[in-house]
């Protein structure tokens, strides 16, 4: 078991914005000098706010954006923002998600145009969130947004490095939490395939409360998603492409294979092999439709995810066109990810042992006579499981107004932390394993330990048995017609 913390990212920000509208000039005097008719004189114009800036401007702009409303959320009954932004053509390959199994780490992120999910920027409200507390990357964590509390989405297709760095090359995603709702609203669904599998429940409740001056607003929502096991789909119980041409596969089995690196098949180009089991010193062709094992059957094709979010909003007119704004954003949760067994070899993460897992001719109990990779998958150590769970928190305070009307200010102060925790259990340390094949030395240390060269060949099981045997009461002679009770103890 690896248990691994992680302080993820922390952030603060203080800042002060203060813009003008822009004002438009008459292109040529002919232009300046034409009439206005009575009807136009006195219609109100509508203000807009341009997504990708903090700065507002009241002019049109050709810059393509996409708005996601709340009704439209919540006729989708997605549990997660992720899920609803998954069906957006706009977010390319999704990033990372639940959809991936052993990477994703319980969390959800988005890219746009598939650069990467660092160069697309999520904002709440128009200012930066905390990034997740994931070693996979630095982004924004959409699971730690909760749905009932979003008043819209504005996502802007087109790159705003300009405003805010390169993390905005691909766009921004910009989240509107509801600022102004009253009453009170409290929502329980409950969501299955159509297979009768991959549950999903959500629970939601918000209250809000206008008053002269201003609103305040609080809000809970509780979900859980079930995960849904790869091998229940007809399209991912086979281990090839659909032409045959490739196996996806792996080449590490539960029975074991045993890899001769230095003969090389001419048909296939790889490495002959043989059942491990059998150790008779006789290679032959690899076949990948026999040989590949279906990792399929271990994994998921979507995680499990449990998340509770507790969050507070509220803004007041403390003087007129001045008003004090806060947030508290709170959210837990904990992501579980199976994998098959683990394989024995080098280390993925840490591309220790690159050759894999060697056992080299000294080995007493080597059969070849050469170094010999062995492909193997410990099915008696059982699944690999990673579980993650964590909690993010956000708290903003600050001020913003309007200045004649024509200015618009706003000052403030953000805080945000992530903390996650990861725990890997039923995985190799594979330094020791190397060393019970004799292709590591065993030190001083760990040979009193019992360290020593081990067999890893022939066929041989292990089964573990215990038989309990009741005590029964009493012992009388039985006669044969009351057989029955004597033996259990009854008179």
């Amino acid at each position: 078991m690896r248990i691994r913390p992680i302080v993820a990212s922390r952030m603060t920000a203080a800042g002060l914005a203060l813009a003008a509208s822009r004002l438009i000039l008459p292109m040529t005097t002919a232009l300046a000098q034409t009439p206005v008719s009575s009807g136009q004189i006195g219609e109100p114009t509508e203000q807009v706010t341009v997504t990708g800036s903090q700065i507002r401007q009241d002019t049109s702009s050709n810059t393509p954006i996409t708005v996601i409303t709340s009704k439209q959320l919540q006729d989708s009954n997605t549990v997660t923002l992720e899920q609803y932004l998954q069906k957006i053509p706009e977010f390319g390959q999704q990033g990372v998600n639940s959809n991936q199994n052993g990477g994703g780490e319980g969390v959800s992120f988005v890219e746009l145009r598939n650069l990467g999910v660092t160069r697309t920027l999520v904002l709440i409200d128009g200012h930066r969130m905390v990034s997740s507390g994931t070693d996979t990357v630095n982004a924004v964590d959409l699971n730690n947004i909760p749905v009932s509390l979003v008043d819209h989405i504005e996502i802007l297709r087109d790159g705003a490095s300009a405003i805010y760095g390169s993390d905005a090359i691909a766009g921004v995603v910009n989240i509107i939490l509801k600022k102004h709702f009253s009453g009170v609203m409290i929502n329980a669904q409950e969501g299955i395939s159509d297979r009768h599998d991959a549950q999903s429940y959500d629970f939601s409740g918000t209250a809000g409360y206008n008053f002269d001056k201003g609103n305040l607003l609080f809000n809970f929502e509780y979900s859980d998603r079930n995960p849904l096991p790869q091998n229940n789909r007809a399209w991912s119980q086979n281990k090839s492409l659909p032409d045959g041409s490739q196996s996806l596969g792996s080449t590490r089995t539960l029975g074991g294979l045993v890899q001769n690196p230095t003969a090389f098949d001419v048909v296939t180009g790889r490495s002959s092999i043989n059942d491990r089991a059998f150790g008779n010193g006789v290679f032959r062709r690899f076949n990948p439709v026999t040989d590949d094992l279906l990792l399929n059957d271990y994994g998921y094709s979507s995680t499990q995810l449990d998340r509770r979010s507790f969050n507070a909003l509220g803004h007041y007119e403390i003087l007129p066109n001045v008003n004090l704004n806060i947030d508290e954003l709170f959210t837990d949760h904990h992501a579980q990810q199976q994998l098959g067994p683990d394989a024995e070899g080098g280390d993925i993460v840490t591309n220790r042992y690159p050759n894999g897992f060697i056992i080299p001719a000294s080995n007493p109990y080597n059969p070849y006579g050469v170094d010999v990779v062995d492909r193997t998958r410990r099915a008696e150590v059982g699944n690999r499981q990673y579980n993650e769970s964590g909690s993010t928190y956000r708290l903003g305070i600050g001020l913003s107004g309007t200045i004649l009307n024509r200015f618009d200010w706003e000052a403030g102060y953000k805080y945000g932390a992530s903390n996650d925790k990861f725990t890997f259990t039923n995985q190799y340390n594979q330094t020791h394993i190397l060393q019970v094949s004799g292709y590591l030395p065993c030190s001083a240390a760990d040979a009193m330990q019992g360290c020593s060269v081990g067999n890893f060949f022939g066929r041989r099981i292990q089964v573990p048995e215990r038989t309990p045997t009741p005590k029964t009461l009493f012992t009388p002679a039985c006669p044969a017609s009351n057989m029955l009770n004597c033996s259990l103890g009854v008179a």
